[in-house]
């Protein structure tokens, strides 16, 4: 690693911090309602549900990783309006959420 380091500003870490929290919000209530559908028209089994939300959660976890690899990789105009330069991001990736690992 070399020795500069890449500040992200507060404004961006609460831009990232609420669209996260957005996502998880969506994907609860999806299951939420997607879990009361299952139940009340296909059966009452909660067995069913448990595997429908794993089902769930196992798809989008890959998902996720491919289509973010994806977008990061390529060059269209969403990527240059919307999101940091990649060694922008991956510096401080590195820098900032590893260090709290180690």
């Amino acid at each position: 690693m070399d020795s500069k380091s890449v500040h992200i500003t507060l404004r961006t870490w609460i831009v990232m911090a609420a669209l996260a929290v957005t996502g998880q919000i969506a994907w609860a209530v999806e299951n939420s309602w997607f879990n009361t559908f299952v139940y009340d028209t296909i059966t009452p089994d909660p067995r069913l549900v448990a595997w429908m939300v794993a089902a769930s959660a196992i798809t989008a976890t890959p998902t996720t990783l491919i289509m973010g690899t994806l977008s990061d990789r390529t060059r269209s105009r969403w990527r240059r309006l919307f999101s940091l330069p990649t060694e922008v991001s991956e510096k401080a990736f590195q820098s900032k959420c590893l260090s709290y690992i180690v």
